[in-house]
């Protein structure tokens, strides 16, 4: 990803908001297939850095039976993609444990959740079955230049 951010910023960015836009489309009990679309230069890219296609790259990953290259598009099944967001998914529920088991002298009821996992199903679902508190809602805050922040209210 780094040549490829590096050689063909256009197409690096395409990638990365393919990827953005799934990861919230994406819901736990997702079935079937995620479909990705991948720029022809991430074929060069791959070939030149590992010397092998694409393709032959798939061929040797342990998730070959779950993944397929069809062109210019990546065909992986749901319960694979929704996996990748098992380890980060850990570690925010694991931090927020830690946070909330400091304070329970005074039970904080509400928390925001910011960034990359916005609006993110996957992330809802973690903090549902861990904190017994629901997504009831979302913020939007004031534009700042050219990102606006954002997050998932959390609550009793």
């Amino acid at each position: 990803m780094h040549v490829l951010k590096e050689k063909h910023m256009d197409d690096f960015i395409d990638v990365m908001r393919t990827f953005e836009i799934k990861k919230r489309e994406c819901k736990p009990s997702s079935s079937g297939s995620v479909v990705l679309r991948f720029p022809a230069t991430l074929n060069d890219v791959v070939q030149s850095v590992t010397g092998k296609t694409f393709q032959e790259q798939i061929e040797r990953s342990p998730h070959k039976s779950h993944v397929q290259l069809v062109k210019d598009k990546l065909r992986c099944d749901a319960n694979l993609v929704t996996s990748l967001f098992d380890g980060p998914g850990t570690c925010i529920v694991d931090h927020l444990s830690t946070l909330l088991s400091k304070y329970s002298g005074k039970p904080i009821d509400r928390f925001v959740l910011v960034g990359g996992f916005f609006g993110v199903a996957i992330a809802a679902g973690s903090g549902e079955e861990s904190f017994s508190m629901k997504a009831c809602g979302h913020t939007t805050g004031r534009r700042t230049g050219r990102h606006e922040r954002r997050g998932n209210v959390w609550a009793q």
